[in-house]
């Protein structure tokens, strides 16, 4: 059986050596073709994934239900506890604000929230007491975290700064402080982010109202209107790339089977001197596999690269591209399985003839 091996090694090493393979344009031929489906595959993933993200991010899977002095902080922080909440938390206008003893003309809006409003906003923030202002206030006062900021009350530690551009979300907490107090309080707004949004999930927002205390100016609109209310996930299930896994397999099943039969006379004959069946195949598979190896390790830095550029999971984009290469590497490994199952000794004269 080791002579088997060695003697088909020896044999497809001095036909790759010949070029009898064709090794270069094989390579050439699996790596642009491969490649070109993977790159395509992973920009059509990517673009979804970004999308997702900046709908997110923006505050496009963010709603909010404002009921003045009538949400139960306890309950809406309970929220981020069900199947598809990412974090909830409460808001509450204390129609007060911060008054820097340098910049007196200026006052910074102060708003109480539950500890789980942080999530929402993506605040970065310590463990010690303090507030969380917003960049804004962080850049126009040289605010250092767990350092502190001098007002008309006394010195105010800070222990976190949150992000709130200018995208289109609504206004009010660009330039402000964020207090954290009990949930147990009542609060003005729940926030809700949820994944992937749906009417039912939005629903949910109406378990953090308090009954007897709420009023006509009850409402529920998005944290940012410029984006959809609901985001259709299903689009990535229905892509058109969904399939290059399987066109890749396909392609290069044929690739092998064709490279195998353009050989069929040497083949035939060889079986005809006395090859065995077994001793072809492992010929042809060392054969195979020496230049599907040389064009993976040339179609991997194209996965690699293409998957850059994607504001989060970047693996599961990778992930794409390589099952990809994988299912062109099978395609390729069985096409040469099936190719040199197809040719007999019998047929040797019929491919001398009608060479």
């Amino acid at each position: 059986m080791n002579l088997h091996w060695q003697e088909a090694g020896r044999e497809a090493f001095r036909n790759i050596t010949s070029s009898t393979t064709r090794l270069i344009r094989l390579v050439i031929i699996f790596v642009a073709l491969t490649g070109t489906l993977a790159w395509v595959e992973e920009s059509t993933v990517r673009g979804f994934v970004n999308e997702a993200n900046t709908y997110l991010n923006e505050g496009g899977a963010t709603w909010i239900l404002q009921s003045p002095q009538a949400i139960s902080g306890n309950a809406c922080d309970a929220l981020s506890t069900v199947e598809g909440v990412l974090a909830s938390g409460s808001l509450r206008d204390d129609h007060s604000g911060l008054t820097d003893v340098l910049l007196p003309r200026t006052t910074i809006p102060l708003y109480s929230v539950t500890p789980g409003f942080f999530l929402v906003v993506n605040a970065n923030h310590g463990f010690d007491p303090g507030l969380v202002v917003s960049d804004q206030v962080f850049d126009r006062y040289g605010l250092a975290v767990e350092g502190r900021i001098h007002t008309t009350r006394g010195e105010v530690p800070i222990s976190g700064m949150y992000r709130y551009p200018e995208d289109g979300r609504r206004s009010g907490l660009g330039f402000a402080a964020l207090q954290v107090v009990t949930s147990d309080e009542i609060f003005d707004e729940c926030w809700v982010t949820m994944w992937p949004t749906i009417e039912q999930t939005k629903s949910l927002l109406y378990l953090s109202l308090i009954p007897h205390y709420a009023s006509r100016q009850t409402q529920i609109f998005q944290l940012n209107p410029q984006h959809a209310s609901v985001y259709d996930v299903g689009r990535y299930d229905h892509r058109l790339t969904r399939w290059t896994p399987l066109i890749s397999l396909v392609i290069s099943l044929i690739l092998a089977v064709t490279t195998v039969w353009t050989r069929r006379l040497e083949h035939a004959s060889n079986l005809h001197a006395g090859v065995s069946h077994f001793f072809l195949h492992l010929q042809l598979l060392f054969e195979s596999i020496s230049w599907v190896a040389i064009a993976t390790i040339f179609c991997i830095p194209i996965v690699i690269v293409t998957s850059w550029g994607s504001l989060s999971d970047t693996i599961c984009v990778m992930f794409t591209g390589v099952r990809v290469l994988v299912s062109a590497v099978s395609g390729a490994i069985m096409g040469t399985v099936i190719g040199c199952s197809l040719i007999r000794e019998s047929q040797l004269f019929t491919f001398f003839k009608y060479r």
